[in-house]
């Protein structure tokens, strides 16, 4: 019984490049202006430590004015609070940024803090 094995080549094509992310801060970009920045949450079991700080994230801000993709970039102190800056970032809105008078996806870091407050009522 004889076998045939069809061999046949293998072409790979190389993926397009992914576009390049436009940094918000940049000469001809109209940066984004922030019209909903609400203080994220405050993670209860750290509150109760008394632990403050802050997260470093970078986020894009897209054509509505919406954040798309979040991600903590460095948190100080390291682990208690990424999470809960990451969550909170994702709700806020933006008066997107524009190019030539048309909107357009860009990227931007700012850094979320958390302090605690004594409540005085």
């Amino acid at each position: 019984m004889n076998r045939a094995t069809a061999v046949l080549p293998l072409v790979l094509a190389a993926a397009p490049a992914a576009e390049a992310w436009t940094l918000c801060e940049q000469p001809g970009i109209q940066a984004p202006v922030a019209l909903h920045r609400e203080a994220p949450a405050y993670p209860p079991a750290v509150r109760e430590i008394g632990v403050e700080g802050s997260v470093e994230v970078a986020l894009t801000v897209l054509r509505d004015g919406s954040v798309g993709w979040v991600r903590a970039l460095r948190g100080e102190p390291q682990g208690y609070f990424e999470q809960a800056a990451v969550a909170g970032v994702r709700g806020w809105r933006y008066r997107p940024a524009t190019a030539d008078g048309v909107a357009i996806e860009c990227r931007l870091t700012t850094r979320v803090r958390f302090a605690l407050v004594e409540n005085t009522h």
